[in-house]
């Protein structure tokens, strides 16, 4: 039991620690990925959920999203 309890205090600090080295909040895939799926869906009839990675790099940030669509949306000009 003991072990248990330790394992999740284990991984809770690691997730604390590596959130504060990326210097965004633990939230912050999720907020991207319900954003950018709002702009995606201006444009394509988007099949499942939009997701995004945010990994610390040397010199920054590697931000990853991966969205899957149907087809993409037809627009009228006015022109």
């Amino acid at each position: 039991m003991k072990n248990k309890v330790l394992s999740r205090q284990f991984k809770r600090a690691t997730e604390v620690i590596k959130s504060d080295r990326m210097g965004v909040s633990s939230g912050i895939e999720g907020v991207i990925s319900s954003e950018i799926k709002k702009v995606l869906d201006d444009f394509f009839a988007l099949n499942g959920e939009v997701s995004t990675s945010v990994e610390v790099k040397n010199s920054g940030y590697a931000i990853t999203i991966e969205a899957k669509a149907k087809s993409v949306k037809q627009f009228k000009i006015i022109g």
